[in-house]
């Protein structure tokens, strides 16, 4: 096309084009000459050129004509990415430039051959047009996220704790080797891999805070090393609190039969002093005859049995600790829905249940991750649940209507912009999107959506490359 550059693909194929020797005789037609009906050499890609037209013109080329051009530049932008990252990585090698070195020491004639070649293959790798350089810029960008691809494995082996660092090193790491072979510097390249990898970590931080947040999870749901946002994100499926609690239920229904397998195999016992102790500590220490009164269910459960009324033995099997331990929970329960429960009473029930779960821990090591899970998801079910009978959006936005908090404050600013922009109907559209989409930000669908964007895997794998971007173009 007119005031193209040379595309150095076409320059590169002429020399694969096989040459026609043209006739000694003379006003003879060469076949494949500009006197002839047919292709000349190195022409057949240009059959679109009328030959009736000056020559370096062409005619306008039809839509599907430039769609087809327009794919094959960024095919070949694609390829000179490559190309780059190649001619780069092979740079690198040391064997490869001890080797060159060496050759060039015996044969200054190899130096000028290897020069002229990694001429021609940067030539080759060059953009010729704006496509080209799409399609390269394209590639380069998507070689960014093969860093990720093993960073996790590697962060499962570092500590808890230390997980995150793990996948910030191998990102900064892979980033610098990788912008290096582009052409770049290592120590920009890993500057931009940890700039990614600190924000992915960052979001996925935040992700189980926020996913706690959209169905209402409390403090106490927390205690004992409880993370229902962990079992969130990772046991549970769904942004509607409803089915976050029907998912959460369906994993706890998946998850207690294999630990009460391992509870039914293991040959150890339970203690169930600690619990006991927990019980009487507080019964001595009670300061009025209610506060005694309501912790005598506790220290009951831990010392009879329900169904036969004989005492309990001190020492239990894990699946029988196990009843014991579900029964405090239900205790503990009926005083935290009740009324007039004394302060204090709720708090006991909790740390007798806690002291008991560590006994089972204790005996049967291999379940405590599958106890930690079903603990975590028991109030996540429950919250969700509670979440999902809340009012529906129609009948928030009707509450903040009838509100008289100054709740409609957005609702006039929107209608006043809109009117001033369109009208009638702009302050119409204007004043219901500023009473909506505050209620739609605020809603547990939506919060839980941004929890589970900021957890995806795609996520991490856009941000990294994206975060690399932004620091390599400040430095290149």
């Amino acid at each position: 096309m007119p005031g193209q550059s040379q595309d150095p693909w076409e320059e590169a194929a002429k020399e694969f084009k096989a040459q026609q020797q043209p006739s000694t005789a003379p006003n003879a037609v060469v076949p494949g000459s500009q006197n002839s009906g047919t292709p000349q050499p190195n022409e057949d890609w240009k059959l679109w050129q009328a030959s009736s037209l000056p020559v370096g013109t062409a005619p306008q080329q039809s839509t599907a004509q430039k769609v087809g051009s327009t794919a094959l530049d960024l095919t070949k932008g694609a390829g000179e990415g490559f190309l780059n990252t190649a001619m780069g990585a092979t740079s690198m090698d040391p064997v490869h430039r001890a080797i060159d070195w060496g050759m060039r020491k015996i044969s200054p004639a190899y130096g000028q051959e290897e020069d002229a070649a990694n001429a021609k293959l940067h030539n080759l790798a060059t953009p010729a047009n704006t496509a080209q350089k799409i399609g390269r810029g394209v590639e380069q960008a998507a070689e960014f996220m093969a860093p990720g691809l093993g960073e996790e494995g590697i962060a499962a082996k570092a500590p808890g704790l230390l997980k995150p660092l793990a996948r910030i090193a191998v990102n900064s790491l892979g980033s610098g080797v990788i912008d290096k072979a582009q052409g770049g510097s290592f120590g920009a390249g890993a500057a931009g891999g940890a700039v990614g990898g600190a924000a992915s970590e960052g979001l996925r931080a935040l992700a189980p805070k926020i996913a706690e947040s959209a169905i209402g999870i409390r403090g106490s749901d927390r205690g004992f090393g409880k993370t229902p946002g962990k079992a969130i994100i990772e046991d549970t499926r769904g942004v509607r609190p409803a089915t976050v609690a029907k998912s959460a239920q369906e994993k706890i229904d998946d998850l207690t039969p294999q630990l009460e397998s391992l509870y039914t195999a293991s040959p150890n016992r339970v203690s169930l002093a600690p619990a006991r102790n927990v019980v009487d500590s507080a019964i001595k220490g009670a300061n009025s005859a209610d506060r005694i009164e309501q912790l005598q269910p506790f220290a009951k459960h831990l010392a009879t049995d329900p169904h036969t009324g004989l005492p309990l033995a001190p020492n239990q099997t894990p699946m029988g600790a196990l009843k014991v331990k579900r029964g405090l929970s239900d205790v503990t329960n009926l005083w935290n829905r009740n009324p007039m429960t004394v302060p204090g009473v709720v708090r006991t029930g909790r740390s007798a249940y806690r002291a008991l779960d560590d006994e089972l821990d204790k005996a049967v090591p291999e379940g405590e991750e599958l106890n930690q899970r079903i603990s975590s998801l028991l109030p996540v079910t429950h919250r969700a649940e509670i979440s999902g009978h809340n009012a529906e959006l129609p009948q928030r936005v009707l509450h903040r209507m009838a509100a008289h908090t100054g709740a409609l404050t957005g609702a006039a600013t929107g209608g006043y912009a809109g009117y001033r922009e369109g009208g009638l109907t702009g302050g119409i559209l204007g004043g219901l999107t500023g009473l909506v989409v505050p209620e739609v930000i605020a809603s547990p669908t939506a919060n839980m959506a941004i929890a589970r964007g900021f957890a995806s895997p795609f996520t991490h794998r856009i941000l990294r490359p994206l975060g690399q971007g932004i620091a390599l173009e400040s430095t290149r």
